[in-house]
């Protein structure tokens, strides 16, 4: 079952419904979901730790050049955040350690970050929130590439886990439509998404996705897309100018058919579909985001 866009009436009621079972919700449950977490580590896991609500403020504040408001930043933000993080935890702990990110802590991380009110909130943060989405990022290189030589060698690497725990009653998946983009994008998040996140220092590499899923709303793709259904986003990358403008590319798969977009995506988060030709700077993110890169995962 999906949850389609809701009315802004009926959406505003059930975000104001899971607000106040969120903030009931005591630290107990908390320690559950770190405990889950552990637990997906394995036999050879650590305990990871916890980022505070304050930890992940401060690695929002420090985001420059854009609207950490804007949907269509929404990985951008999540993304630097994550490898800020990861960063700060080795320097403390000496070692890749794995990070465990609460969904009211990140929700509540960006309230500070940005002073805006739980209303004016994101669509796709308040989601999160309301379906309680936890985050585990595991930098730990052993536990995602396979030894050797590595062209290009991430700067960082990571298995990034996003889920919520399955209860009595929980959805199986969610739905948003970011009306930011052109093409209009319908977005579907299932209970658990996995996927290996790299740093290769001029683009962002998110592949080998798993629980992810998408398609254009409108325009000739939205037309293909309605024919085929939602397609799994199965590689996402992204790369930024000097102005801190953002060129993504996605590739999508549906059975044996693939399709890839292109999207330029300002430091406002209006988004335009493909690359200004008369823009060289953008030209060339094109051009670096569409080549090939070749990993050799660890199996999830």
């Amino acid at each position: 079952m999906t949850l389609s866009l809701l009315s802004s009436a009926r959406l505003a009621w059930r975000l104001g419904v899971a607000v106040l079972l969120v903030s009931a919700v005591d630290r107990g449950v908390l320690a559950d979901e770190v405990d889950a977490a552990e637990d997906e580590q394995g036999s050879a896991g650590v305990a990871p730790w916890v980022a505070t609500r304050g930890e992940l403020a401060d690695m929002m504040r420090q985001a420059k050049g854009y609207d950490i408001r804007a949907i269509t930043n929404g990985i951008r933000l999540q993304t630097e955040t994550l490898l800020r993080m990861i960063a700060y935890v080795e320097e403390r702990v000496g070692v890749p350690t794995p990070v465990f990110v609460g969904h009211a802590e990140w929700f509540f991380a960006i309230l500070d970050a940005t002073g805006i009110t739980e209303k004016q909130a994101p669509l796709s943060a308040h989601l999160a929130y309301l379906y309680k989405q936890d985050l585990l990022i595991d930098p730990r290189m052993d536990y995602v590439l396979n030894p050797g030589e590595h062209d290009p060698a991430p700067v960082a690497a990571a298995n990034v886990k996003v889920w919520w725990l399955e209860t009595p009653g929980s959805l199986d998946s969610y739905s948003y439509v970011d009306h930011n983009s052109d093409p209009e994008m319908k977005v579907t998040m299932r209970r658990v998404i996995k996927y290996r996140l790299l740093d290769l220092g001029d683009r962002i590499v998110c592949e080998d996705v798993e629980g992810l899923y998408g398609r254009p709303n409108s325009g000739l793709l939205g037309l293909m897309f309605r024919v085929i259904g939602e397609g799994r986003v199965a590689d996402y990358r992204y790369a930024v100018a000097a102005d801190r403008t953002q060129v993504i590319w996605v590739l999508c798969r549906k059975g044996p058919l693939s399709v890839t977009s292109l999207v330029t995506v300002h430091p406002d988060g209006h988004a335009d579909k493909g690359v200004d030709r008369d823009k060289p700077d953008l030209v060339e993110l094109r051009e670096r985001l569409e080549k090939d890169v070749e990993f050799e995962y660890v199996p999830f």
